[in-house]
């Protein structure tokens, strides 16, 4: 139930409806003011009702400590490759299935039009360096706003990728079609942290870095709490430790 929204399906980027449709073409989609309007008693033999602000004040939960509903989930145990069949429908549905790729795959998610954003400097010192990075160790480099591409490329562009990277925001979510067993790096300004993406990362079997500049947060599990900064929207990379971190990141990859 979604008591302050108009409608689940997500109007701006229709990727709700897009998704059900496109990787789960057999579901049925219920629409409850029809079942009003029908003046019809309806039984239902199963009925979930969640209730996301009373999971957030269970105490003593994940849900509680970072605010995120799904948190504990975590905590339950998967098949690695749970997502496998998800995301191969994903494939064949949009016909990317069996492409086949000889070298890794590094994908940057640019956020220059948005609010949440690399300092342009950096930014434009990053670009330019991962461009370089990609041609001196056969790596091919995505550098795109998804925003800006057909939802087919972006989903193409996702399952292809084996290392992801990008300031914190919508476009990391695209990890989730990655294949099991990628890297997600996350940027943030210094002192920052929402566990919002490390948690899709966790699900999907992901390592995730969290990137201060240039320094690797790894004490966030320790800290247990969302960190917001002052600058937390203009983001400052180091581009010289972050392409040393994608050097040995691809280096482990080829063995």
């Amino acid at each position: 139930m979604l008591p302050r929204g108009d409608d689940w399906r997500d109007i701006r980027a229709n990727l709700n409806t897009w998704f059900l449709n496109t990787v789960i073409p057999n579901t049925t989609v219920e629409d409850i003011y029809d079942r009003a309007k029908s003046n019809s008693v309806h039984v239902f033999s199963e009925i979930i009702i969640v209730d996301r602000w009373t999971a957030h004040r269970v105490p003593g939960s994940e849900a509680q400590v970072w605010n995120k509903m799904t948190a504990d989930i975590m905590a339950s145990p998967a098949p690695f490759d749970w997502w496998s069949p998800l995301r191969h429908s994903l494939m064949q549905r949009i016909g990317i299935e069996g492409n086949a790729r000889s070298r890794p795959v590094i994908t940057y998610i640019d956020r220059q039009a948005t609010g949440r954003k690399l300092v342009q400097e950096d930014h434009d010192a990053f670009v330019t360096a991962l461009a370089k990075f990609g041609e001196n160790h056969d790596v091919e480099i995505n550098s795109v706003q998804m925003e800006h591409l057909s939802k087919a490329e972006q989903f193409d562009i996702g399952t292809r990728t084996d290392i992801m990277v990008g300031v914190h925001g919508n476009g990391l979510s695209h990890q989730m079609w990655m294949k099991a067993g990628g890297t997600v790096l996350e940027f943030y300004d210094t002192g920052g942290f929402m566990r919002d993406y490390q948690l899709l990362a966790e699900a999907m079997h992901h390592t995730h870095y969290v990137i201060w500049n240039d320094t690797i947060h790894d004490k966030w599990r320790e800290n247990k709490k969302t960190l917001m900064t002052k600058n937390f929207n203009n983001v400052h990379l180091h581009t010289p430790f972050v392409i040393e971190l994608l050097d040995s990141l691809v280096k482990q990859m080829r063995g």
